[in-house]
């Protein structure tokens, strides 16, 4: 039997979201939860929509992100279900486990080295994405999408990296449905960011959104939104949105050195908002992204990047 997908949105805290999508995979044999929103609601919230809990399978998850996978805990500890994600994602998770202070400590220490200044600084721990869900994180018991023997037919994987490391499509094969989660969404950009001082996770989603094209692709279920059409359209669009972006870091080094922070006080943000306006959340996620930005060009050679007194600057190449 083919698929049936069922949509619901579950409210989280976060503002600019305001709620994450989550699906039902159901083809009479196999259950299936795509994601699980933010807290550990998430079973009063499935009950409240007819959902019975007990004839889900098992957990397929899109990425690391807590509005993602912080319902997984609860379902797991009273239900028993198994919440599956990609393993660079998982690896991330599993180093935030290890240890939390060195984590917390190696944030501080890079946001300083991209010129981020101590007074921002100061209340990080309390307002960072990661920082302030730091006990789910903790308790996440997740495996690797590996571990799942036998994948139900007519579902297939997609390793999409760019929002995260692992970040995961699931394809239906019958509807020639895509559960996108953060990777392509209708009416947000999704958020490129850093996960380490090395990859080049811009480059990353470029490359991802390329792949994804070449999907036959008839709706999206977005991770936060309702599913949409003409996927390709949009990722024509993801991707001029990034380059334009690229031109505007061009055009605000034109012959000056800036930290990463200055960039992202510079950059034109949606909806008109500054840095100043933002809330720490929405800052830290401003500033991922001009770091990644950065990044990319340097990779490419159009930029180029210097320390001076343990501070990273960027500059147009050969000035």
């Amino acid at each position: 039997m083919a698929f049936e997908i069922s949509t619901f949105e579950i409210p989280i805290a976060i503002r600019a979201l305001r709620t994450a999508s989550i699906y039902i995979l159901d083809n009479g044999k196999n259950k299936i939860l795509v994601d699980t929103g933010m807290d550990d609601q998430i079973d009063t919230f499935l009950k409240s929509n007819g959902i019975d809990i007990e004839s889900i399978d098992m957990i397929l998850l899109t990425h690391l992100h807590i509005d993602h996978v912080g319902g997984v805990n609860k379902l797991h500890t009273n239900y028993g279900l198994n919440g599956y994600i990609g393993k660079d994602d998982l690896r991330r998770i599993e180093a935030i486990q290890s240890s939390a202070s060195r984590y917390i400590s190696w944030q501080i220490d890079y946001l300083r080295r991209n010129g981020v200044p101590d007074k921002f600084l100061e209340n990080l721990t309390e307002n960072h994405p990661v920082f302030r869900e730091l006990n789910n994180y903790m308790n996440l018991k997740l495996e690797p999408l590996e571990a799942i023997k036998n994948l139900p037919n007519g579902l297939r994987t997609m390793h999409v990296p760019g929002h995260s490391p692992g970040s995961t499509c699931y394809f239906v094969n019958d509807s020639s449905a895509l559960m996108s989660g953060d990777h392509i969404l209708e009416r947000i950009t999704p958020n490129i960011s850093y996960y380490d001082e090395e990859e080049d996770m811009l480059g990353e989603y470029l490359s991802s959104l390329v792949k994804s094209k070449n999907m036959k692709v008839k709706v999206t279920f977005p991770g936060h939104g309702k599913p949409f059409g003409n996927q390709n359209e949009r990722i024509d669009q993801l991707i001029k949105h990034h380059g334009e972006r690229m031109n505007e870091i061009m055009e605000l080094l034109r012959d000056k050195w800036l930290t990463p922070y200055e960039i992202a006080h510079k950059m034109r943000w949606s909806k008109g908002r500054t840095m100043e306006s933002m809330n720490m959340m929405e800052s830290n996620f401003a500033i991922g992204e001009a770091i990644s930005h950065l990044r990319h060009m340097e990779r490419k050679g159009v930029i180029e990047i210097k320390e001076i007194g343990g501070i990273y600057y960027y500059g147009s190449a050969g000035i």
